[in-house]
């Protein structure tokens, strides 16, 4: 059995992939949604074609501020346990495999229920790292956690695989973030679609950039001033809102003619939105890989990255430099660039997959699939 546990949008995006290829094989597998995330997550699995119903472990509110992670944490483990307890009750499976994704709080709660069943862990989209422990902040403290309690570490390229030298399970090179299947899955379902061309598009969600007030202020400072002779799409996740009320600055983007507030979208269209922007504001990791791959201008709103796809071409690292990012912007907005699709052609869920099916005690003897390179970790 694999239980592929997630709980943000994007880890629901970057393990979709993944999950429909375990599912095209036949393989069985167990979907635990954590509740992290609750608004469109059940869309996007019905988007990427994904039939299977999830088990849900928590159902109370979103997780959209610091005071819900303690007891969403809690709620979710109980009802983990729960889960796998139940259906390990009922299996003979010598070990199951626990499939957890990137750097959040979800990830460190599919680890634990892992732990605690007696499973293998494997790690997607791990050995990512920005060397500062508090930036960002909590991401990078997880990932060195991840990094230190998973038996298989799937790592998006040969720098990452660099970066887990000391990690205490087998590392495997997927080359590429398996976030590359999920962009061409959109690409191909919204090229045919007509996208109205957005000037700029803004998405900002981490906690450390909400939930500092210098920097919540000045992301909506810079976008206001964008906004003075350009159209600005803000997509509102529900985090952002919540903050964005709290901190008494809505008001102000909503006085603003020139600002279209939209709520938070599934992927495909997101994509779509984003991939015919002239520029795009995030600080989001996952959006700086996808809009790498398009082409398309992005200012990141970060002190740092674990990820360096697009630096140095059309990702600027903003650092909260105020003047490096309005010269960016009007270079941008100024000029007639377009974005142009370069997507790799390898495709890293299909790695994980193999990885899997090699490392099954049904698949030969523990000799046989060391001599294929699916040995214990």
């Amino acid at each position: 059995m694999i239980y592929a546990i997630m709980g943000t949008r994007a880890q629901v995006i970057k393990l979709a992939p993944v999950i429909r290829e375990i599912e095209a094989r036949g393989i069985e597998l167990t979907i635990l949604l954590t509740g992290q995330h609750r608004a469109t997550v059940g869309e996007l699995l019905h988007e990427f074609g994904i039939s299977r119903e999830p088990v849900v472990l928590y159902d109370g509110p979103e997780v959209e501020s610091l005071g819900r992670v303690v007891p969403w944490f809690m709620r979710a483990a109980r009802a983990g346990m729960r889960a796998v307890g139940s259906r390990r009750a009922a299996a003979r499976h010598e070990r199951d495999v626990f499939l957890v994704h990137g750097d959040t709080f979800s990830t460190l709660l599919g680890i634990w229920i892992g732990r605690r069943a007696g499973g293998l862990v494997a790690h997607v989209e791990s050995g990512l790292r920005s060397f500062n422990w508090l930036n960002p902040f909590p991401e990078e403290l997880v990932r060195r956690l991840s990094m230190s309690s998973c038996d298989i570490a799937f790592a998006p390229g040969e720098w990452a695989a660099g970066n887990l030298a000391r990690c205490r399970g087998r590392v495997i090179d997927t080359h590429e973030n398996t976030l590359v299947d999920a962009v061409r899955f959109a690409v191909e379902r919204s090229c045919d679609t007509q996208q109205r061309r957005a000037d700029v598009v803004v998405s900002i969600h981490r906690f450390e950039t909400l939930y500092s007030r210098k920097r919540i202020v000045f992301v909506v400072d810079f976008v206001l001033e964008l906004a003075r002779d350009r159209e600005v799409t803000f997509v509102l996740h529900p985090s952002t809102e919540h903050r964005l009320k709290t901190a008494g600055l809505m008001s102000r983007l909503r006085q603003q003619d020139n600002i279209w507030l939209r709520p938070r979208m599934t992927y495909v269209p997101f994509l779509g939105l984003a991939g015919h922007a002239r520029l795009v504001i995030t600080d989001g990791g996952s959006n700086q890989e996808e809009l790498s791959y398009l082409g398309v201008p992005t200012i990141l709103m970060r002190e740092r990255t674990e990820r360096r796809e697009g630096l140095g071409a059309n990702v600027l690292l903003g650092k909260f430099d105020l003047q490096r990012m309005q010269a960016f912007a009007r270079e941008i907005l100024g000029g007639t660039q377009t974005g142009h699709i370069d997507l790799p052609k390898v495709e890293p869920s299909r790695i994980v997959v193999d990885a899997l099916i090699l490392m099954s005690p049904t698949h030969g003897s523990a000799s046989e699939r060391a001599n294929r390179g699916g040995g214990a970790c």
